[in-house]
């Protein structure tokens, strides 16, 4: 299938409601909600995005000008860590580990990852874009709580080098003050659901062209790789 300039649209399933998040409509002397779009820019092996945030619903254009495919998550992490703290405690454990992967030694593997710090577990990961080619742009709206985040590329080049290892970790803080945006109601042509127990289920068949997703996660688990389901876009092509 050719899909062209695809717009993503991911939705946290935990955060999917008509109203605010905490229940409250919005009334007549509420602030006005934000429609201006967050942009994200890769260069290289970078982010470029603002320092802070507004907590609630926002959408973010990544604008991929690099040379290599890449995605942006945000990771809310626990209190008293910080983006320091991935890059002594983190990254290199999962790059430690990779490398034994690519020497074919998958105990020692095992091993390394192993070495992660008790307090990975309590990183939320939180939403963000899927996998955007060179050249591209995807629009994606998540929900993001109040908090300091870290936001992560951990694709691979080819020698097995995480792209977080390569530079693509940043810190945003997500602050009180909130977007006063609902939900978006998305007019999709495509949507897709997603759990542990029932698979992807999507149309198959879709059209060239434009295209906007709205993917529905039923339930999130942990996977080997340490994170949960994500939905990501690839064309495939035959010589």
């Amino acid at each position: 299938m050719k899909l062209n300039n695809l717009l993503l649209y991911f939705f946290s399933i935990a955060l999917i409601t008509c109203q605010s998040p905490d229940g409250e409509q919005q009334g007549d002397d509420a602030p006005s909600p934000s429609t201006e779009k967050v942009e994200i820019v890769t260069n290289v092996m970078d982010f470029v995005l603002p320092d802070t945030l507004e907590a609630g619903w926002n959408t973010f254009t990544y604008v991929n000008k690099s040379e290599h495919p890449h995605f942006f998550l945000f990771e809310l992490y626990p209190e008293g860590k910080n983006i320091d703290s991935a890059r002594a405690e983190v990254v290199p454990v999962f790059q430690n580990g990779m490398n034994k992967i690519m020497e074919g030694k998958g105990e020692e593997a095992g091993d390394e990852f192993a070495k992660l710090p008790g307090w990975f577990s309590e990183i939320k990961f939180t939403g963000g874009g899927g996998i955007v080619s060179p050249g591209g742009t995807s629009i994606t709206t998540v929900h993001l709580e109040p908090g300091y985040y870290l936001i992560e590329c951990y694709m691979k080049m080819a020698g097995g080098i995480f792209h977080s290892a390569a530079g693509m970790l940043e810190d945003v803080v997500v602050l009180e003050s909130d977007t006063m945006n609902n939900e978006i109601q998305v007019d999709a042509d495509v949507k897709v659901s997603i759990s542990s127990k029932e698979g992807i289920e999507i149309d198959d068949t879709l059209r060239a062209g434009v295209n906007t997703f709205k993917v529905y996660f039923k339930d999130q688990i942990v996977h080997e790789n340490f994170v949960g389901h994500d939905v990501n876009i690839a064309e495939v092509t035959s010589n």
